[in-house]
């Protein structure tokens, strides 16, 4: 870039009309294109704070989202579960009845198919209350590892970022996730903003724990 530059400097000065000015404002003119390439540099730089910022935030939205999921799963399975033996529940008190009416004598073709339907109904709901037990499992294990990794990465987050979170528009007790702010303010108009020393070791270790796709973190991590 600065090569690049370097070749067009004497362009730049024929433009402005200075190819025979004084040195002293031909030290001006440079001062002033090489500050310029800096400036630039330095609004990149400032900019990896915004980028690190909602890289952020998009993997602590997304582990709510998941925590939030896994929750949903949990209380599904548990709801097909309880239904499922109570359906195996009902089956088996009219199974009940039926074999005392076998026992009898004044038993039909019509009550022994009864008794082949609920015996099929009874397993049917057996198995499916099986299958909901495991997804119940499932369900547990899945929250557990969600509900683990957000409140590690929570933990360390609102050392450094104040969070917000919103009522959710339907009404539901579980409140959204919406996004996270910088608690280390930048002054106005100032393009660089470095973090405080401990704020820096806390990104970092935030910056493990995510996906810094971008390098925004990793960059802003550095910048002193």
């Amino acid at each position: 870039m600065y090569s690049r530059f370097f070749k067009f400097v004497p362009i730049i000065l024929a433009i402005f009309g200075f190819a025979r000015a004084p040195t002293g404002l031909l030290v001006t003119v440079f001062a002033f294109l090489t500050s310029a390439i800096g400036l630039s540099e330095s609004i990149r730089s400032g900019n990896s704070r915004e980028v690190c910022r909602k890289t952020i935030s998009s993997t602590l939205g997304s582990l709510v989202a998941e925590s939030a999921r896994a929750e949903d799963a949990v209380q599904l399975s548990e709801t097909y579960k309880k239904k499922s033996r109570q359906r195996v529940a009902e089956e088996e008190v009219k199974m009940r009845a039926v074999n005392k009416k076998l026992e009898g004598t004044d038993y039909t073709p019509e009550t022994m198919a009864q008794q082949n339907q609920i015996s099929t109904n009874i397993k049917l709901f057996h198995t499916q209350m099986l299958e909901s037990d495991q997804q119940l499992e499932l369900a547990k294990k899945q929250q557990s590892t969600a509900n683990n990794q957000l409140a590690k990465l929570r933990k360390k987050v609102d050392l450094i970022f104040t969070v917000t979170m919103n009522d959710d528009p339907d009404g539901a007790p579980r409140r959204i996730f919406n996004t996270i702010e910088w608690r280390s303010l930048c002054p106005k108009y100032r393009v660089l903003c470095p973090l405080p020393a401990a704020d820096i070791l806390t990104l970092i270790a935030i910056t493990d724990e995510i996906d810094d796709i971008d390098q925004g973190c990793n960059h802003y991590s550095k910048l002193k």
